[in-house]
């Protein structure tokens, strides 16, 4: 994933070397590793010396610390493991495996242009074109040979039953076992409960795999640090109601790994420190009342034109918050009983049940952050997702938010029509800014009279 614009990463440049990766994938499958190591580790240096100076300080960091996410677990190999985004990962950290998330994986080749290749590939092995595209970007990458041997896959249910059969052939893929966590559609203590024990039993897996006694004090720092990452965020959202801070889509994408995956590392609980302090800190975060303020529902498709133009750092409208980094809210992680407190998050993540859920959720962060509207992004391949989207539309647009349905892919540009995208986007922006005037209009008039 790469922050920068075509206009400074020069003409084709990310396109030769997208084509590069794949075309040696084809010859030489641990050499395209090398590579796209040796890409990833060069942009990472480039967001050391010479960051984007228009972001804050935490959004800066946050692209070196998603980059070092990402860069552990592809270069470590046996250390590492093959994990969905709402996996708990404190449990790895105790063990000192890397996670490597799906998701993650498949925006990062996104950003370097090496995407196609790895789709097609998980099509040539079988897997539907109408699949979620982030998970053949990663099967095509576990066919092709591009990714290293990891010590075995770990899912969750939540939010899609795809991430039993993606994580399952990996698994079967590379001879190593794959363990399941089932989230019980309930959200009740009874399942906190049946998640917790399942966590324990995901303790002793790991045990065999790697070989280690479990530091269980490492584990209750790693989850004290969960809480206290999870309860940062939410207070820099709270400050930031109201305001703007200076940010493009990509950076509202990093703050997912820190939601997930990195939850429980120091950079987690760095990142989300350092973005509270920016949020109270008025030579960053701003009053503009003439910026709309947009909650985004879903994945970002952090690469299409014309979503750039319209978020990053525009002066007509900026991403108040995005539902991918925001979908825990008010729990107690408690390092004294950290499997129960793993478990509540995922039982009572607003992903978890039914999408009524997902719908408070939605509502709380527009009121929160005075929203202006909702764009709802029904990414490819997720059937959750689309399958609400007329009833989150009406919930919404009742207590008083518009909402955009956008159609489009957060990892194939295949799927993606930047025309289509850009017409509706404008439009919606319009819809607002004139809704917008015309209720300040009305104030006016009223004020006057």
């Amino acid at each position: 994933m790469s922050t920068l614009k075509p206009e400074q990463q020069g003409p084709g440049l990310v396109a030769r070397f997208g084509a590069a990766v794949q075309d040696l994938t084809g010859r030489d499958a641990a050499a395209a590793r090398r590579l796209l190591l040796l890409g990833l580790r060069a942009q990472r240096a480039r967001l050391t010396l010479a960051p984007d100076r228009r972001l804050p300080p935490a959004r800066r960091y946050a692209a070196r610390a998603a980059m070092d996410a990402m860069v552990r677990p592809l270069a470590r190999g046996g250390r590492s493991a093959i994990v969905n985004v709402f996996l708990p990962c404190e449990l790895l950290q105790a063990f000192g495996v890397a996670p490597l998330f799906a998701e993650g994986l498949s925006c990062y080749l996104n950003g370097a242009r090496a995407e196609k290749l790895f789709l097609h590939r998980a099509e040539e092995g079988g897997v539907s074109p109408n699949f979620c595209s982030y998970h053949k970007a990663l099967l095509g990458a576990g066919f092709s040979g591009l990714l290293p041997r990891p010590l075995f896959t770990a899912c969750t249910s939540l939010a899609c039953d795809a991430n039993n059969l993606t994580f399952r052939r990996l698994a079967e893929e590379f001879g190593v076992p794959a363990f399941y966590i089932d989230v019980p559609y309930t959200r009740d203590e009874a399942a906190v409960r049946e998640v917790a024990d399942r966590l324990r039993e995901f303790a002793e897996f790991l045990t065999l795999r790697t070989g280690r006694r479990l530091n269980e004090d490492a584990l209750r720092a790693a989850v004290a640090r969960s809480g206290r990452t999870l309860d940062l965020l939410a207070r820099a959202r709270a400050a930031l109601a109201g305001k703007v801070l200076p940010g493009d889509v990509v950076s509202a994408s990093y703050e997912v790994f820190v939601a997930h995956t990195m939850l429980g590392t120091p950079a987690a609980e760095r990142y989300a420190r350092q973005l509270l302090q920016d949020a109270r800190n008025p030579r960053y975060a701003r009053a503009e009342a003439d910026s709309l303020r947009l909650v985004w529902a879903h994945t970002i498709p952090f690469y299409q034109p014309p979503v750039q133009r319209a978020l990053d750092f525009a002066p007509g409208a900026h991403l108040a918050a995005c539902e991918m980094s925001a979908d825990t809210q008010g729990l107690v992680m408690d390092p004294d009983h950290p499997y129960e407190s793993m478990a509540r998050r995922l039982v009572y993540n607003s992903f978890n049940g039914g999408a009524g859920h997902r719908i408070d959720r939605l509502l709380e962060l527009c009121r929160q952050q005075q929203a202006d509207g909702l764009i709802y992004f029904c990414h490819w391949g997720c059937k959750g997702t689309q399958g609400a989207a007329q009833l989150v539309r009406s919930r919404l647009e009742e207590a008083g938010y518009p909402v955009l349905l956008l159609d489009g892919d957060g990892c194939d540009r295949a799927n993606a029509s930047d025309g289509q995208t850009a017409t509706r986007l404008e439009a919606f922006l319009e819809m607002l800014a004139a809704a917008r005037r015309e209720r300040a209009d009305h104030a006016g008039k009223e004020a006057g009279a």
